[in-house]
């Protein structure tokens, strides 16, 4: 058997998969609705949470101070199971929202250059930010006693959240792909959760999540605007290229748990499930061409 033949035959169980038959041209016309949407009223949305999120947190910081909520909020914690706290926390992970953007790659390939956008910026932000300000998060300034701590005692780089910009960047680019107002509701909601367990969690003060929220959600409609105009995110290498880091995300999820030593099981079970859902999706489902009656939204059924 030669090379040429050898290779055929590899492929064979993969002929017709998305992956070999469908990406090209999802990409293709991803694109073109992309540039397609009309965004007005999406980003009024995102600047109107990103306004409230800064408004709130400088009434907080001028009225209360630094610290200004965080007592308040973080003694919740003694009511509800530490486990869930830090599975809930570990969804502001960057390698957890990544993990997850595997369930979507395939529904609108435009999300992978979006999301890659929204996340260098997002990053660049909050990571600046971080080492300009460098302020003392709450372990380094409270005593153990005075309130709820779990999971490890990070002290430096506080301001903003990086948790809360990252679940945010997830949820708001959700958000733009998704058609129903149901859904759109269960994401700000699901975002806003996270972004709370981060002060629940003692990691953060009230003023940092509100900060890093209003960031991830900016970063978002800043990448939505430069993914309509630059053309070379649209190609199947850098789709490729995208879920490749997606991949190794996941695969980290195996060995990673961020500091919160409960969420080991919920990590492999994450990973586990977004690879296989991959596979799944990209090489043994049948590329069904649009027009054919597929579904090319975020979220299956909208």
């Amino acid at each position: 058997m030669n090379l040429n033949s050898l290779y055929t035959h590899s492929l064979k169980p993969f002929r017709g998969s998305f992956a070999l038959e469908g990406v090209a041209a999802e990409v293709h016309a991803s694109r073109n609705e992309l540039r397609l949407n009309d965004d007005a009223v999406t980003f009024m949305y995102f600047a109107g949470f990103f306004a409230v999120c800064m408004t709130t947190a400088a009434l907080l910081f001028v009225f209360g101070g630094y610290e200004a909520g965080f007592h308040t909020i973080n003694s919740l914690a003694r009511h509800l199971p530490e486990d869930f706290l830090q599975i809930t926390t570990f969804m502001g992970d960057t390698a957890v929202a990544l993990c997850l953007m595997l369930f979507f790659a395939r529904r609108n390939p435009s999300l992978l250059f979006v999301i890659l956008l929204a996340a260098i910026y997002g990053t660049f932000v909050t990571h600046g930010m971080k080492a300009y300000f460098d302020m003392l998060r709450p372990p380094a300034v409270l005593n153990s006693d005075d309130f709820v701590q779990i999971g490890q005692a990070f002290k430096r780089a506080s301001f903003p959240s990086g948790h809360s910009a990252t679940v945010f960047i997830m949820v708001s680019c959700l958000y733009y792909f998704a058609t129903q107002i149901s859904t759109k509701v269960m994401l700000v909601t699901f975002g806003a959760w996270v972004a709370i367990s981060r002060v629940l969690v003692g990691a953060h003060w009230p003023v940092d999540i509100l900060v890093g929220s209003g960031v991830g959600v900016i970063a978002t409609a800043i990448a939505i605007y430069s993914a309509k105009r630059w053309s070379w995110g649209f190609s199947v290498g850098v789709h490729f290229f995208v879920l490749s880091l997606l991949i190794v995300a996941a695969i980290m999820l195996f060995s990673h748990s961020g500091g919160y030593p409960n969420v080991s099981l919920f990590a492999k079970l994450c990973a586990t499930a977004s690879l296989t859902f991959f596979v799944a999706d990209y090489f043994f489902s049948p590329y069904v061409p649009k027009g054919s009656g597929t579904t090319h939204n975020v979220f299956p059924g909208n």
